[in-house]
């Protein structure tokens, strides 16, 4: 998991208006003793990341939003939820979000 460079000032931007940026994924760990990073992603662009492996809990569960949500300090009505699956946004949206389906394309 890397960040496409085009989102970096976008990223930037938002942040500088004060706009809370959280990222949940669906990870784990690579490496049996857990002592490998588990993402590449800077933590700059973020106010959050949020990594089911250590949190033991994963996407759609309910539970793994609160978490994202109490370490930004918001609320899910504030909060939009982007993601490229349903049933991930399905169950952020029971709890309130504003939800996006997005479709990722990657390059070769």
């Amino acid at each position: 998991m890397k960040l496409l460079p085009q989102w970096k000032p976008i990223l930037e931007g938002l942040r500088s208006e004060g706009i809370k940026i959280a990222v949940l994924t669906n990870n784990f760990y690579l490496d049996r003793a857990r002592q490998l990073p588990t993402h590449s992603l800077n933590p700059k662009y973020f106010d959050a990341i949020v990594e089911s492996c250590r949190e033991c809990l994963s996407k759609p569960d309910k539970k793994f939003y609160q978490k994202a949500l109490d370490k930004i300090g918001v609320k899910a009505s504030e909060s939009i939820f982007i993601d490229d699956l349903g049933v991930n946004l399905k169950s952020a949206k029971k709890m309130g979000f504003k939800t996006i389906k997005v479709c990722i394309l990657l390059k070769n």
